[in-house]
């Protein structure tokens, strides 16, 4: 496979920097879905909604290398996803 050339590893750099900016964004968003599972009582649409920050936030980490925050969503969202399809509250 050839190198990627200086504009494309650019542009990956300057997508990396604003997924690293918008990080804390996404990481309060997650923590607010999921304060209100907690507080307010299981809500399946407020799982499922959970669930898919997790899973969107686990790609798009991988994809910029965050592996640690990728292995943490993905087996949160692992987690999620079972209390969804058993039924259970958490």
């Amino acid at each position: 496979m050839a190198p990627l050339n200086e504009s494309v590893q650019e542009k990956l750099k300057e997508l990396r920097k604003s997924f690293s900016a918008q990080l804390p964004m996404k990481l309060r968003q997650i923590e607010e879905v999921w304060e209100g599972l907690v507080q307010e009582g299981w809500d399946p649409k407020k799982a499922e909604q959970a669930t898919q920050l997790l899973h969107t936030l686990a790609g798009t980490a991988g994809t910029f290398g965050f592996s640690s925050i990728r292995a943490a969503a993905r087996s949160m969202g692992a987690v999620l996803k079972g209390e969804i399809g058993s039924g259970l509250e958490i």
